[in-house]
């Protein structure tokens, strides 16, 4: 559980966007249902890849920080965002989206 915890508190960090490695970032509500089934989708999706290989974030819409996040890059819950390894917002993604598309965005990311 302590794991778990720290897991997820790295996840909130989202100062590590532009920083070197391509980094998703997921603007999340945590009781809406299409963000989970998002979230789900995204971690399948990463699976795929090695670890280190792209950067998984979340923007917990319930922390001053990922509001703060969300609020400068105009998002809102249930969106992805995909910064390329200088920081540049390269794709958006809003809504439930399958892990198929997902996957092949993140290939187009780490291969940019």
């Amino acid at each position: 559980m302590v794991s778990t915890v720290r897991a997820d508190l790295r996840e909130q960090d989202t100062s590590i966007v532009g920083q070197g490695t391509p980094t998703v970032v997921q603007v999340h509500a945590i009781n809406c249902a299409p963000c989970n089934a998002l979230q789900r989708e995204t971690r399948a999706a990463l699976s795929d890849f090695e670890d280190g290989e792209i950067h998984y974030r979340i923007a917990n819409l319930a922390t001053e920080d990922g509001l703060a996040f969300a609020t400068k890059l105009a998002a809102s819950f249930t969106t992805l965002l995909l910064f390329d390894s200088d920081g540049e917002l390269t794709r958006r993604f809003r809504g439930e989206t399958p892990r198929h598309m997902l996957r092949l965005a993140f290939l187009g990311l780490v291969n940019k």
